[in-house]
């Protein structure tokens, strides 16, 4: 959640929200919203539409009666996720019509530029990494957990990642390895993100 809390934090003034009978639901869907807009790449009007809907079904639930979330706070919401969702000029100037879904938005800009992958790990963890192995190592262990597509700029979540010393350091001559392996197995195979080969339709078939 740490990216995730960096970018509401840069976009709203005071957040966490203060406490409150809807504060916790209220925190739970930004940082919902923004995983599916940030993370995910669930269109921006999907993730919005989608997190009001939440706010305006849920009812506080008390011994004898219930609580809507109150209209202005589902209204801010909605404003929040707006300005993440307001693409940036360079975006704009590439939609060649309205129905166009911009590839890069305000909230992947806060992302970048006020946030790293390292929010993403506890700070007691992190700071053993650091102490056993350096920060570069502790930095590339940390950028792997949260690789970057690069045709949208978008990380990607990898919640298999289990790194130990050993595989980072060689992740350079693994990569050759596979690389060498991909061009034995012929053209119409593939490298896949996470590492492994995904083997063409001219080598399916029988076992031999």
């Amino acid at each position: 959640l740490g990216q995730i809390d960096g970018v509401l934090e840069s976009c709203i003034e005071k957040y966490p929200p203060k406490k409150g009978k809807h504060s916790h639901l209220i925190q739970a869907t930004l940082r919902t919203g923004v995983a599916q807009l940030l993370f995910l790449d669930t269109p921006p009007f999907a993730a919005n539409k989608e997190t009001v809907q939440v706010l305006r079904m849920h009812h506080h639930l008390s011994k004898t009666s219930t609580y809507p979330v109150p209209e202005p706070m589902v209204k801010f919401v909605n404003g929040v996720f707006r300005k993440l969702s307001e693409p940036l000029a360079a975006d704009i100037d590439e939609m060649s019509t309205d129905d166009d879904i911009p590839k890069q938005l305000f909230g992947h800009q806060l992302l970048r530029e006020s946030t790293t992958s390292k929010d993403n790990i506890a700070p007691w963890l992190l700071k053993r990494w650091e102490n056993d192995w350096g920060d570069d190592l502790a930095t590339l262990i940390c950028e792997e957990m949260m690789p970057v597509d690069e045709s949208s700029f978008t990380p990607r979540i990898d919640l298999s990642t289990k790194y130990s010393l050993g595989v980072v350091l060689k992740k350079q001559d693994d990569e050759g390895m596979m690389q060498q392996m991909l061009e034995e197995l012929g053209g119409d195979s593939t490298l896949l993100s996470q590492g492994s080969i995904r083997v063409g339709p001219s080598l399916k078939g029988d076992v031999k």
